[in-house]
């Protein structure tokens, strides 16, 4: 019914010459609803509902919206459980040590560089997985998982700064970090800005520049299915032909002595063998 009204006062307002348009949005989005941990749908008719109030007196905002964000795509239902609480105050406690250690060390570079690829390619590609949620399905928690992609690697490369290419580099990948958080947990996402030496407000600073370049993997793993049973991987350029892959996958330990009735080529994906 709420849907009727607002479409219905829309085209009223219109044809009074008060809006524009005659229809109310430009796109209409479904979102899922919130669910307890027996899986009925909150409601307070029922009595069933957690205040939002209280989770974020005890948690903070930030913590339970990445919470919120993490569960599932926007428009699915999601099923409250207090773990997720814990697990996003984890993120944010890794972020925060992140930059507290990081960002006096690069809060002064400027420029581009090519140090850290593995960071930069991470960060790029956390970027467009995230810049494809914010405009088409709101499915934040793919993004997210891109961040903890990055702070894994971060974790085994454990950079240490010093050279200007390398502050330079670091900068760069937080500075993507702390804007692209920003809409997701917005009082990190300022503080961190701050803390790289950003001024006004982040949601003014504008959305990063994704770079293509350096998003593209060296190496891609390619498994290799032999009648639909992966038998073995390996690895190759993302711009390999299909006859490289092919060559490629037939030299694996694995498929000697199979001879191949057809090859399936799947370009820097998969390699399907049927024998």
């Amino acid at each position: 019914m709420h849907l009727l009204y607002f479409r219905f006062i829309a085209k009223v307002l219109f044809d009074t010459g008060w809006l524009p348009s005659d229809e109310p949005v430009v796109r209409l989005y479904h979102h899922g609803m919130v669910c307890d941990e027996k899986g009925d749908i909150m409601s307070k008719s029922k009595g069933n509902v957690v205040s939002p109030g209280v989770i974020m007196d005890q948690w903070g905002v930030d913590v339970s919206r990445l919470a919120m964000f993490f569960f599932a795509p926007s428009n699915i239902d999601i099923k409250w459980k207090e773990d997720g609480l814990a697990g996003a105050q984890r993120l944010v406690m890794r972020l925060w040590n992140l930059f507290e250690e990081l960002s006096p060390k690069v809060r002064d570079a400027s420029g581009k560089s090519e140090a850290y690829k593995p960071l930069r390619r991470q960060a790029h590609v956390m970027l467009a997985r995230m810049t494809q949620a914010a405009e088409r399905e709101l499915d934040f928690n793919t993004g997210i998982a891109e961040v903890y992609k990055l702070l894994n690697a971060f974790d085994e490369l454990k950079p240490d700064p010093n050279t200007d290419e390398e502050k330079a580099a670091l900068k760069e990948v937080l500075t993507i970090l702390s804007r692209m958080l920003a809409p997701l947990a917005p009082f990190v996402g300022e503080e961190f800005h701050e803390m790289l030496g950003g001024t006004g407000s982040v949601f003014k600073a504008g959305w990063p520049e994704f770079d293509a370049v350096a998003a593209k993997a060296d190496e891609v793993e390619i498994p290799v299915q032999v009648n639909g049973k992966v038998r073995g991987k390996f690895l190759i350029s993302p711009d390999a032909s299909e006859d490289e892959m092919k060559a490629a996958a037939l030299a694996l330990p694995a498929l000697n002595g199979i001879t191949p009735k057809r090859v399936i080529v799947v370009k820097s994906r998969l390699v399907n063998v049927v024998a």
